[in-house]
């Protein structure tokens, strides 16, 4: 209390008791003036207070500033929502992920933000901070962005509560993992698609494996039926001219002998056959280019009835060293499968590129047959030669496709991007 205010109430007081300043005070007044005392006590007490109050209340609102400014500005969606599960207020990250104006979210029902699939589980995850109160809840939920665009968050429920401790609503932050979910479905996508190349590679190591015992077994017949006939025709052919020989008749002796000049000849031919169809030698000394126009030629001698129509677009020097013997062996097994499988009357083959790629293309006009229903049976004879030929691309950096049907013929088709191959 000021000096005034004190001056004041001490004239009136003694006003009261009928006493003058300057009297001195009668026993009675003394109660009055130590009530005085106190009452001015008390006021001080009271004004010291109200100052703590107001400091108080100045703190108050500068922490709910510095709350508010958190709020609004955290990288985490905000939503409070009240007991009807209305929303209250939103922060800005809430409003960007959702891409709505504070006008279109405020007092509408939270649950219409929420993907339509995914409503049963948000109130599933509301339930169980309405069963313990005192817990928070989360989940993994849809949103819908712009209410047209769904996308993935991971959100928590928190319960509000007033200062009795009664439930006056909810806080529901929420953080936008749409990229993960996407990651995590792309990781379980590679690991199927994995899982399924493993597959194919098993089954595909079976196939190389029982085709290379075919290949064995054909060319056994071949040194057996070939060679080792040649072979045992040479010896019965040189003991009858030893015989005749020792008997003296050399007219009949050198007669064998010319015989067997032809014989020998063909055997050499045979062998030159076995050892070119397994690595041609022209392919070293004279290039891809000279091999392909042998093997064409020699592929229509053995199957008169098929015609090979041989386009080169391409330099030597333009393909590597290490991409010519894949392009041989896929072009062999094109057109073996068109000599075996088709019932091909013409085939184009076409090798095309220059400096940075190279196209191979083997089409037939023969019968065809169904791609589906080749990859649901991989039993299928003309399966192996795909998938050894679709390996042998893949293996050298090239992509092999496939175009057919029933009736329509067979194209395919590898293309090397060779920028990156040294030569």
């Amino acid at each position: 209390m000021n000096k005034s205010k004190w001056d004041d109430l001490r004239r009136r007081a003694e006003s009261i008791l009928g006493t003058s300043p300057g009297r001195d005070p009668e026993p009675g007044e003394y109660d009055i003036l130590r009530l005085i005392h106190e009452l001015e006590v008390h006021q001080v007490e009271l004004e010291i207070q109200g100052e703590e109050l107001r400091q108080k209340n100045v703190e108050l609102v500068e922490i709910g500033e510095r709350y508010m400014q958190l709020y609004q500005r955290a990288p985490v969606g905000f939503v409070s929502l009240n007991v009807k599960g209305r929303v209250l207020e939103a922060n800005q990250a809430a409003l960007e992920m959702l891409e709505l104006p504070k006008s279109k979210i405020k007092n509408r029902g939270f649950s219409n933000l929420v993907h339509s699939e995914d409503q049963l589980d948000f109130l599933e995850i509301l339930g169980k901070v309405n069963r313990v109160p005192s817990e928070k809840a989360r989940g993994e939920l849809r949103f819908m962005k712009a209410g047209v665009a769904p996308f993935y968050v991971h959100v928590e429920i928190n319960p509000l509560k007033n200062g009795m401790g009664e439930v006056q609503g909810w806080l529901v932050a929420f953080i936008d993992i749409t990229r993960s979910k996407k990651a995590e479905t792309e990781l379980h996508e590679v690991c199927a698609r994995l899982e399924d190349s493993q597959g194919q590679l098993k089954r595909l190591s079976a196939r190389l494996l029982s085709a290379h015992e075919e290949e064995r077994k054909r060319l056994a017949g071949e040194l057996h039926d070939s060679i080792g006939q040649t072979l045992a025709a040479m010896k019965f052919s040189i003991e009858n001219t030893l015989g005749n020989t020792k008997r003296g008749k050399a007219e009949e002796a050198n007669s064998l002998l010319e015989q067997l000049v032809p014989v020998l000849q063909s055997a050499i031919d045979e062998v030159r056959n076995i050892y070119s169809g397994l690595r041609p030698a022209m392919l070293d000394d004279l290039g891809i280019i000279s091999t392909l126009g042998w093997f064409c030629r020699q592929f229509m001698a053995t199957f008169p009835n098929i015609h090979v129509e041989l386009t080169i677009d391409i330099d030597e020097a333009d393909m590597p060293d290490g991409l010519k013997i894949c392009i041989f062996r896929i072009v062999q097994e094109a057109l073996n499968n068109a000599a075996k499988h088709s019932s091909a009357e013409w085939v184009d083959l076409s090798l095309r590129g220059e400096r940075g790629w190279v196209d191979l293309v083997v089409e037939d006009d023969g019968i065809g047959f169904d791609l589906e229903d080749l990859n649901s049976h991989p039993v299928n004879r003309p399966g192996v030669g795909l998938a050894s030929m679709k390996e042998r691309a893949e293996l050298s950096g090239g992509a092999l496709s496939v175009l057919s049907a029933h009736g329509t013929g067979t194209r395919i088709e590898v293309r090397w991007d060779t920028s990156r191959r040294q030569h």
